[in-house]
């Protein structure tokens, strides 16, 4: 009988502290911008492979080295997650690591969520960012999507989009490979 209740109650204080870390995993992600560090760590040591504590470490954490590695773990754990391979992208940008994953990253993003105009907006960011080292071929990838982006029929963020792509001088490439009304309107 002592064997069942000690059971029992060890039972209770795992399941009980695991109810408490993914109540605190969904608190610490919810949409309410509070976030420190001090409770993403907490969140992070609770659970070290969540998409939210990842996604979170990847854009505010630490060092470019550990921001770039939470980019790495979010498309381990989460691998057709569009906004885990734009990180990584952005990641690999910032700490210029320009090699084969930099490429797979891009290509990536684009092919999970080819129709999302954050993702295209982040892509595009961040490619602007580092253009002088990107190689031509990720420069090409980059005006299609920003052509892609300007074709879209999407209207959430159109302005946003226009304004990205005519300001960042991206516009004439954009126009040597498509027919919007902006290329002839300038």
């Amino acid at each position: 009988m002592r064997l069942v209740l000690t059971a029992l109650f060890l039972f209770s204080i795992w399941n009980a502290s695991v109810i408490l870390g993914s109540a605190t995993l969904l608190r610490l992600n919810s949409n309410t911008g509070n976030q420190s560090m001090e409770k993403m760590l907490l969140a992070r040591t609770i659970d070290r492979e969540h998409p939210g504590v990842l996604n979170w470490f990847s854009r505010f954490g630490g060092s470019k080295t550990e921001r770039l590695q939470a980019a790495r773990d979010l498309t381990l754990s989460e691998p057709f997650l569009a906004s885990g391979w734009a990180d990584l992208f952005e990641r690999k940008l910032e700490s210029r690591e320009l090699d084969d994953e930099l490429g797979i990253a891009l290509s990536q993003a684009i092919a999970f969520s080819p129709y999302d105009p954050l993702i295209a907006e982040q892509l595009i960011r961040a490619a602007l960012k580092g253009w002088l080292v990107l190689t031509p071929s990720l420069r090409r990838s980059i005006v299609e999507l920003a052509a892609d982006t300007l074709e879209s029929e999407a209207t959430y963020r159109l302005q946003s989009r226009i304004v990205l792509i005519r300001d960042s001088g991206l516009l004439p490439l954009v126009c040597q490979i498509s027919t919007n009304s902006l290329c002839n309107n300038g």
